[in-house]
């Protein structure tokens, strides 16, 4: 769990930006873009879910969990296979034959769905989706992150970027933006960041390139 409250993160950005009273409901709109920013560039355990779903004979597609920030990873737990993700065009390249039998062994995620190749046969598949879900907005004063106080940091940072460069001011929003970066880069230096809380691990940051980008102005 985080140490500061949503009071103290409004109390720092609002320091940060120069007293210039801004409004509560852009403070927070600032800080919760911060959060969720965090938490889909960094692979948190606290944020992983999962759900198990079966494939529909002869049938290319299953409907993709709702309101996550990512798909991690699918497993065919009925044949041991873990698929393969392909970008949307590569599969759409493959054959799209259905065969009595056929076991689907890549995927890829296209709006609401889950296009599977080869196109699962007549047996039944169960497949295991591990996810990973935003966290809830902090709404009220005295609410905390449900991640390490060792992060808050990085939300703070990340907060003052986007407040930045809500205000026209480019320049200081990207020098927030690489200041988040190297936090976050600073904290998660090996494939497995582990702690001996259960749920508070997190993997090497796979969505540091895409801040990155932002960064370089390719977003």
């Amino acid at each position: 769990m985080g140490q500061l409250t949503l009071a103290d993160f409004r109390e720092d950005l609002q320091s940060a930006l120069g007293d210039f009273n801004y409004s509560t409901g852009q403070l927070d709109r600032w800080i919760n873009f911060g959060y969720l920013d965090l938490a889909g560039a960094v692979d948190f355990d606290i944020l992983k879910n999962d759900e198990s779903v079966n494939t529909v004979t002869d049938t290319v597609t299953i409907t993709a969990p709702t309101n996550k920030l990512h798909i991690r990873l699918i497993h065919d737990t009925t044949s041991g296979n873990l698929l393969g993700w392909l970008p949307l065009e590569e599969l759409m390249r493959r054959p799209q034959t259905t065969a009595t039998g056929n076991v689907a062994t890549h995927w890829t995620r296209h709006a609401g769905d889950i296009y599977l190749n080869p196109i699962p046969g007549t047996a039944t598949k169960a497949l295991w989706i591990v996810t990973t879900e935003p966290p809830a907005v902090l709404a009220t004063s005295t609410a905390v992150t449900v991640l390490p106080d060792t992060w808050d940091p990085a939300v703070f940072q990340l907060a003052g970027h986007h407040a930045f460069m809500t205000l026209g001011q480019e320049q200081r929003s990207a020098a927030w933006l690489t200041r988040a970066v190297t936090y976050i880069q600073s904290r998660v230096t090996e494939r497995a960041y582990q702690t001996d809380t259960q749920g508070m691990g997190a993997d090497l940051p796979y969505g540091i390139s895409a801040l990155m980008n932002r960064i370089q102005g390719n977003e």
